[in-house]
């Protein structure tokens, strides 16, 4: 329906490179949070009730859990009903590493 968002996938580049995409349906308040830090992947789904579920296993096998590139990154969000135009998302991106010289 037009409140769920099916099979969210995420990619990274014009035209996209490479992407992560959750085999998942996402309703009205649902979130899906990734890290692709290394060594604390993670892909989870907090339900709008609260509920927690670790969704690494729903990622597609040509899924890959890419790295930002400094400086500007070209970021598209996509499903499989193809239209996403009320949906909110948030991208953070924290250094690992500051350098002082």
């Amino acid at each position: 329906t037009e409140e769920t968002i099916t099979n969210p996938k995420i990619s990274l580049g014009e035209p996209a490179e490479l992407f992560i995409k959750v085999l998942v349906v996402l309703e009205v308040g649902d979130k899906l949070l990734l890290s692709t830090q290394y060594g604390q992947e993670f892909v989870k789904i907090v339900r709008s009730s609260g509920e927690e579920i670790d969704s690494m296993v729903y990622l597609t096998r040509d899924s890959e859990l890419f790295l930002l590139n400094q400086g500007e990154n070209v970021i598209t969000l996509t499903d499989d009903n193809g239209a996403l135009e009320l949906v909110d998302f948030t991208i953070k991106f924290s250094p690992l590493f500051m350098e002082v010289q």
